[in-house]
């Protein structure tokens, strides 16, 4: 019987189709579909009711004993060829069947999440059972669940419906439900009316298998419709995990282990999942990462979104067999395989083909696993990943693998063309192709490096390959003494293995693998450090151009590295010029800093090395939390500083709105403290210097007051030399009361002080000008009183005696004795002037002296 003979009979209006029909007229989706032999003429219109048979798929209620015999057999691969070109180039993945011209048009669903093609007449829909027109002519959003099947009666006083979940198909509703009593989650899986799970199958895998499946709380039939109650898993699919890009070696055989468990336990009952992929595997925790599956096949059915878009995706881990209707354990272990390829490229080698490429695909060539980088997993994948069931390896091979155990030995998928190619040993593993050698050298990185340095790589492509190509690359690359080894060594793999993913030094490139590296860099890991450095330093992300975001985040985390330096410069320039202006206002005679001389100089710094600066940098332009902790640090420093250098305010004014230069400024706080404490202890070394000047001038004055005190005479006369030495001593007490003065004497404690001060240069004025009074006067009556003065008035007394007249004799006589009494009284006043200054004098000096230094 061919290919053409067999049918695909649609689950929802259970009409017959053509194999390579990817839809039914009525819009239900085929993919995944068995084929199936056509009914007979006189077969009744309603088909026969299906039970589950792990070995056969599904088979009629009816049918006999040896169902082996209705099973069709295996369908040969040029015949599926022969069918495969039958369909035609230009049909989508998931296009529409042809539908009849005289065929009535198709309903759609009016709700904007679903929107799926129903038959003619329908008025509600055959995939999300809701009316095909929305309440109130619009669409309704998936957020407002106010169409959404109401809960049977057996559910309906213990939960209330919290949200619809989007994984609702044709086959059965998801309800997320809360326990009305504990306010406890739940899954509700309601089923389509007309159809009943194995139940007793569900009870099997949630008692016997445990946490390795999703516990089945309830279940039962209420109002014709048949549920489950499930175990609530809010921690995701695998998918979203694996999403996150390639993962290390470490997690892939931590989901190989809890896969393999829950498989061993579910086959443990002849059961099959028969549609095991990431998007059925809910992630319990991730640290440890536990795992359970669900949606195990007719007892429990995958349920596609609205949209159908796990459907191509249930063909991408579907095994080669499905296509033949027979299936076994080795049928999940091939979806195992499919799932470790993903997890450990971080791509499925199946994205972007459609349905029927990748059935082709099957059929003709063996999976790729050469994208797998670590050995040991590529091994699995190979096991896992073989056409042929009874070669691929099963639930044991699974175990030895695990286990290490080192003699279990992945056989080639086919016999492949036989070749005459020595090959190439490295680190065990031998290499035949120049792709093939490029996948082991990156796996092993160093011994590629070495033996690429030697020439034995490229003496063997000359020998064994005769790729000339190729091997005048490998001498051009040699020739070029301006790059390292490891650089030359990305060149060279970069055109043995073009699909290689990015890789560097042995690990892949990835935003995931650079960010987890720079965490590590951070943390003082020595070779992280040097792996990103090694990474900036050669450029390398910007190597793989191919990939917009690795070549980004190099373009991006090397701009960052001049900003950084550009910001460190400017920093150290404005740190030297406000050092060297301290030092000129502070001694104005030159640029010598005599504080740097006295409490020793601040430290000059350089830059922080490269390969310290790589992985901080390349977080704190990557991940906002990471700068935003950053700068909250840098904050609350800066705070701190007393005082603050302004060098290093302008700094962190600059890291307000640039990563790079925020680091700069993290990266000088060292410096900024050093310059703190540099000028605190030069403010205080001043304040003491100020102190000890304060104390000396006082001292000082207090020595010319003192002296003032005991030579002010305490009678009623001063004579001249009296005269001449007390001038000189207010002079000098000017000086001091000068001196003192020039200090700042503002402070509260300074102030009683210098009140003291300004009463003593006050009266000690007044003292001065009495004592100028006092000179002047003497001067005068030292000028009338000469001799020369005195011959004249005695030769005036003379004259008037000799005429004896009485009254000229009397004038005589009284202007001479006036003169003298007028003299007298003006030096007594003087006199009299000084004395009162001096005795003024002594009130503020006499309480200066009493004032405590």
């Amino acid at each position: 019987m061919g290919v053409s003979e067999l049918v695909r009979v649609c689950p929802v209006c259970d009409a017959e189709n053509a194999p390579h029909r990817p839809r039914c007229a009525c819009g239900a989706s085929l993919a995944g579909v068995d084929f199936a032999l056509p009914r007979a003429d006189d077969a009744p219109d309603v088909a026969p009711a299906r039970i589950r048979n792990d070995v056969h798929g599904d088979v009629p209620i009816d049918a006999p004993a040896d169902v082996s015999a209705e099973v069709p057999a295996e369908v040969p691969a040029d015949a599926l060829a022969d069918a495969l070109a039958d369909v035609p180039a230009d049909v989508p993945a998931h296009a529409p069947a042809e539908v009849r011209d005289d065929a009535p048009a198709a309903r759609l669903c009016g709700y904007a999440d679903c929107g799926q093609p129903n038959a003619a007449g329908a008025t509600r829909c055959v995939y999300c059972n809701r009316p095909i027109e929305p309440k109130g002519g619009g669409t309704t959003g998936p957020s407002a669940p106010l169409d959404t099947r109401p809960l049977p009666a057996a559910l309906r006083g213990a939960y209330r419906i919290c949200e619809v979940l989007p994984a609702t198909g044709s086959e059965a509703d998801l309800l997320l439900v809360e326990r009305v009593a504990t306010r406890e989650r739940a899954v509700v899986k309601l089923y389509r009316k007309g159809i009943e799970p194995d139940f007793h199958l569900l009870e099997i895998l949630s008692e016997s298998v445990g946490p390795s499946v999703v516990g089945m709380l309830a279940h039962g039939v209420s109002e014709g419709v048949a549920y489950e109650v499930l175990e609530y898993i809010p921690g995701g699919t695998l998918q979203a995990y694996l999403a996150e890009g390639p993962l290390a070696a470490s997690d892939v055989r931590r989901i190989v282990d809890e896969i393999a468990a829950a498989l061993r336990g579910i086959h443990a009952h002849r059961i099959l999942h028969r549609d095991l992929k990431p998007d059925n595997v809910l992630v319990r925790s991730r640290m440890p990462l536990t795992l359970a599956l669900t949606d195990f096949g007719i007892a429990s059915l995958s349920a596609a979104t609205q949209h159908f878009t796990s459907v191509a995706r249930t063909t991408q881990y579907a095994a080669p067999e499905v296509l033949t209707g027979v299936l076994d354990e080795k049928s999940d272990c091939w979806s195992l395989g499919m799932i470790v390829l993903e997890a450990a490229t971080g791509r499925h080698p199946f994205d972007g083909l459609t349905e029927q490429a990748m059935n082709h695909q099957l059929a003709t060539r063996p999976v790729d696993v050469r994208g797998v980088i670590d050995d040991d997993l590529r091994r699995l994948c190979r096991g896992l990943l073989l056409r042929n069931p009874q070669r691929r390896w099963g639930g044991p091979e699974v175990a030895r693998w695990l286990d290490g155990d080192p003699t279990l030995i992945a056989s080639d998928d086919g016999d492949g063309a036989a070749t005459l190619v020595a090959p190439y040993r490295l680190a065990g593993v031998d290499c035949d192709s120049a792709a093939s050698l490029g996948l082991a050298m990156a796996a092993h990185w160093d011994d590629a490096r070495r033996d690429l340095a030697r020439g034995q790589i490229t003496r063997w492509v000359e020998s064994e390959l005769h790729d000339y190509d190729l091997l005048r690359h490998l001498r051009d690359e040699q020739d070029d003494r301006g790059i390292d080894d490891d650089l030359r060594l990305l060149r060279v793999l970069r055109r043995l293995c073009p699909g290689l993913p990015p890789v560097w030094r042995g690990a892949p490139l990835t935003r995931a693998t650079l960010l987890a590296a720079a965490r590590r860099a951070t943390d003082d890991d020595g070779d992280a450090q040097r792996w990103l450095d090694s990474i900036l330093r050669d450029a390398v992300l910007e190597a793989f151009a191919e990939d917009a975001e690795l070549a980004a985040m190099g373009a991006q985390w090397r701009a960052g590295r001049q900003r950084f330096v550009t910001a460190w410069q400017s920093a150290e320039q404005a740190r030297s010029a406000q050092r060297d202006a301290a030092a000129r206002t502070g001694n104005g005679s030159g640029p010598v800093d005599f504080d740097a001389a006295v409490y020793g100089a601040v430290s000059e710094a350089d830059a922080p090395p490269a390969h310290l600066l790589s992985g901080p940098l390349l977080l704190v332009l990557n991940e906002p939390a990471y700068a935003a902790a950053l700068r909250l640090e840098l904050a609350d420093a800066h705070a701190r500083l007393a005082p603050s250098p302004a060098w290093f305010d302008a700094a962190a004014e600059r890291a307000r709105d640039d990563a790079a230069a925020l680091l700069a400024a993290r990266a000088l706080l060292d410096l900024a403290c050093a310059d703190a404490d540099a000028e605190t202890k030069r403010q205080d070394g001043a304040a003491r210097s100020r102190e000890r000047a304060i104390a000396e001038a006082r001292q000082a004055l207090r020595t010319r007051v003192e002296a003032l005190l005991f030579l002010a005479p305490e009678d009623d006369d001063i004579d001249a030399d009296t005269a001449l030495r007390l001038g000189e001593g207010f002079d000098a007490l000017q000086a001091a009361c000068a001196d003192l003065q020039g200090y700042d004497l503002t402070a509260d404690a300074q102030e009683p002080l210098r009140l003291l001060v300004d009463k003593l240069q006050v009266q000690g004025f007044g003292v001065q000008r009495a004592l100028a009074q006092l000179e002047r006067d003497r001067g005068v009556n030292a000028i009338f009183l000469t001799r020369e003065r005195l011959s004249i008035g005695a030769v005036a007394l003379v004259i008037a005696l000799i005429t004896r007249i009485a009254w000229v004799i009397a004038a005589v006589v009284a202007a001479g004795g006036l003169f003298v009494l007028y003299r007298w009284y003006l030096r007594f006043q003087s006199t009299d002037g000084v004395l009162a200054a001096l005795r003024r004098f002594r009130l503020p000096a006499r309480l200066f002296l009493r004032t405590p230094p």
